[in-house]
C-alpha cells in the first residue's frame, strides 16, 4: 500500500466518523512503504584501478559530512591473457575492514578466501592487489598493497557509503 492509498483510507474512515486517526508521515524507500523512517544519507561511485600499480594510497571523496557507519566495496578483475578472474566483496566501518574473495584460474579449480584485514583482495595465481579501507567525514582512503607483480589490466570497483 502506498502513501496515497493510506491517506484515502484514513480520509474515508474519518468522513464516516468511525475513527480519529493522527496523520502519520510516510517515506517511500526503495519502493517500500516505511512509516516514520527517513531515508538514510548515502554516497556511491565507481572507478577502475590498474592492477600493476605499486603499493600506495587512494582517496575517494564521499561527501557525507560524517564518517560512514558502513562502506560496501565490490571489485572485479578479468585476468586478460591468463583467462582468469577475481571478485571481492568487502565491508568496512571506517576503521576495520573485512571481505570475501574468489579467484578463477582457467584449467584449475577456483579458490575462495576471506579476510578480517582487507576490504579488497584481487589475486590471480598469487599476484594482484589487496586494500584496507579507512574513512573520515569527507573521504574514503584505500591503502593498496601490491602482492607480487605481473598482472596488467584494470580492476573495476563499485562502492557505497552509508551514514
Amino acid at each position: 500500500m502506498n502513501e496515497q492509498q493510506v491517506r484515502a483510507i484514513i480520509q474515508d474512515e474519518m468522513r464516516k466518523g468511525q475513527y480519529s486517526v493522527p496523520k502519520i508521515p510516510y517515506h517511500i524507500h526503495n519502493g517500500i512503504d516505511s512509516p516514520n523512517l527517513p531515508p538514510t544519507p548515502k554516497s556511491y561511485g565507481v572507478f577502475s584501478y590498474a592492477m600493476n600499480t605499486a603499493s600506495g594510497t587512494q582517496k575517494i571523496y564521499h561527501g557525507l559530512g560524517k564518517m560512514p557507519s558502513i562502506i560496501r566495496i565490490n571489485a572485479i578483475f578479468g585476468g586478460g591473457a591468463t583467462n582468469s578472474a577475481a571478485f571481492s566483496y568487502g565491508l568496512s566501518n571506517g576503521t576495520t575492514s573485512s571481505c570475501v574473495a574468489w579467484e578463477y584460474l582457467s584449467g584449475t579449480a577456483s579458490t575462495a578466501a576471506s579476510s578480517k584485514t582487507y576490504a579488497i583482495i584481487l589475486l590471480v595465481n598469487g599476484a594482484g592487489q589487496e586494500a584496507t579501507v579507512t574513512a573520515d567525514s569527507n573521504n574514503i582512503t584505500l591503502t593498496w598493497t601490491e602482492v607480487s607483480s605481473g598482472l596488467s589490466g584494470n580492476a573495476q570497483i563499485i562502492w557505497e557509503a552509508d551514514v
